[in-house]
């Protein structure tokens, strides 16, 4: 029966050999990456606020989506009820041609074709969508 043999435990370091041993710069020598200042601090919402964030894309189209179906509910058919809805309806297309646009900038090969070209019919469908919404809006 063999009995395990411990490997060599290295000693201990010397409580002022941490900093030679290790990447820490003592103090008083300059860092090599600037510490961020208080002036360059971004907004607390930064990152939510973005088109790249999927839940804020997804809570924009929920609005948009609620703010047509208020307009008709509030409003009615007429015309008020329409325009609200037909405002509504060009905003989520702008953001939905935002995001295929997106889409297609992260894809490669046949992916960014595809969404390239759906992209491009949202943008063709938008012109009509829009006259008819500002027909309708200041007719």
């Amino acid at each position: 029966m063999s009995v395990p043999i411990p490997e060599a435990i290295a000693p201990a370091a010397d409580s002022l050999d941490i900093g030679r041993d290790s990447d820490l710069q003592p103090m008083g020598k300059p860092m090599d990456t600037p510490v961020p200042t208080e002036g360059e601090r971004l907004p607390r919402f930064a990152g939510f606020i973005s088109l790249y964030n999927s839940r804020f894309v997804a809570s924009l189209f929920v609005g948009l989506i609620a703010v047509q179906a208020l307009g008709f509910l509030m409003l009615g058919t007429n015309r008020e009820g329409r325009s609200v809805s037909l405002v509504s309806l060009v905003a989520q297309n702008v953001l939905a041609i935002a995001c295929a646009w997106i889409a297609f900038r992260r894809a490669r090969d046949v992916a960014a074709r595809f969404w390239f070209l759906f992209a491009i019919s949202l943008l063709i469908l938008q012109i009509p969508q829009t006259f008819g919404t500002y027909d309708t809006v200041f007719a």
